[in-house]
């Protein structure tokens, strides 16, 4: 299958990789790819373990394997993307939302926050205990899932968070970053250089260092846009240093990725507190209709990412890479003039003006009008 690693060389080297990697004493070789149809027997591993118990809960309330929240549901919480169906995962592609499921700092922080947060107001919120006790399941989570580096990165993440309540130091955003970047690079030296490793830290460091200003020039009167204009200026943040990233490594820019993850990303915050706290009750206690919530809020996760693939496809689409990257540069030289300045009570509405313009134009309406130019 396409999961076998290659023959080596000489075959008594391979036979020897196959014994020291899986424990395998013999082995037979197939003339043709995908002759493995099924497989009945059982992983014993705990991952093998929590992988039935997963699948089956979710096909117990699909009903059909092959249903299409069966597959987000398993990428979801196992952060691979190869557990969607092909036309699915090609549509989150085009929309720019596959890094949802993708194993990263948004599904460890929700766990490390659904821990931390019953235990911050029991102990205090800069209790070192109620800090570090949530710091175990997540390296759990963390060794099941093989320790993807762009979740390694957020563990270190929250135990350098940590440790700064027990050590008494507040560390600087760069600090932090920096820290992070370092044990990351002496653990996993190979995967550090990756376009996955560079998307992962510059989506963070855009956050880190950018939201603040974003959300400060964009900050409304109206409390009823406050809540809009937070997650606009997250998805921009984190856009701003990842964007060059996508164009060179992969060619490819989705313009529909702004929209999409305004509304995706919220609905996946609330979704995956429901889902662990679902597979959590049901595994305790064999209830399974405590996924319920969870299976709602996959329906509607696959029924609004269909309702985007389409309205996408009702509109023209460009492949310029030089528009995007001309507006990010932009705007990032904007936010960096900006975030050296000293902070006022109200930003200039010019420089509000220039973020909005930059925004719009990095999103479906940037698309549009390219491909009225390129059209003329």
């Amino acid at each position: 299958g396409r999961a076998a690693p290659r023959p080596l060389a000489h075959s008594r080297f391979y036979e020897r990789y196959l014994y020291d990697k899986h424990g395998l004493r013999s082995r037979a070789k197939l003339r043709r790819r995908y002759h493995v149809l099924s497989q009945n027997c059982e992983d014993a591993s705990a991952r093998g373990r929590v992988y039935g118990f997963v699948r089956g809960s979710l096909i117990r309330l699909a009903g059909d394997g092959r249903d299409t929240r069966v597959g987000a549901g398993m990428a979801l919480f196992f952060g691979r993307s190869a557990y969607l169906s092909r036309d699915f995962k090609q549509q989150n592609v085009a929309l720019g939302v596959l890094h949802l499921f993708a194993a990263s700092g948004l599904h460890l922080g929700l766990l490390y926050g659904c821990l931390y947060l019953p235990l911050g107001r029991w102990w205090g919120r800069r209790h070192p205990a109620a800090l570090a006790v949530p710091l175990a399941p997540c390296l759990c989570y963390v060794a099941l899932l093989g320790f993807p580096v762009s979740l390694s990165r957020a563990f270190l993440f929250c135990c350098f968070f940590a440790l700064q309540s027990v050590v008494h130091r507040r560390l600087l955003v760069r600090e932090l970053l920096l820290n992070t970047a370092l044990v990351t690079l002496l653990l996993f030296p190979e995967r550090f250089f990756s376009a996955g490793a560079a998307l992962c830290f510059g989506a963070v460091s855009g956050i880190l260092w950018y939201y603040p200003v974003l959300e400060r020039l964009l900050r409304s009167r109206r409390r009823v846009f406050n809540w809009l204009v937070a997650q606009t200026a997250v998805s921009t943040a984190a856009g701003l240093l990842t964007i060059p990233v996508l164009a060179f490594a992969f060619g490819h820019y989705a313009w529909w990725s702004l929209p999409a993850n305004l509304l995706l990303v919220p609905l996946v915050g609330v979704l995956l507190p429901l889902y662990y706290a679902g597979l959590a009750v049901a595994w305790l206690s064999g209830w399974s209709f405590a996924l319920w919530p969870a299976w709602w809020g996959l329906s509607l996760f696959a029924l609004l990412s269909d309702s985007l693939a389409a309205l996408r496809a009702l509109m023209p689409e460009t492949s310029l890479l030089w528009p995007p990257l001309f507006l990010n540069f932009a705007l990032l030289a904007l936010l960096v003039c900006e975030r050296r300045r000293p902070r006022e009570e109200s930003p200039p509405a010019g420089r509000r003006l220039a973020v909005w313009i930059g925004i719009a134009l990095l999103g479906p309406a940037g698309s549009l009008l390219w491909t009225g130019f390129t059209r003329l």
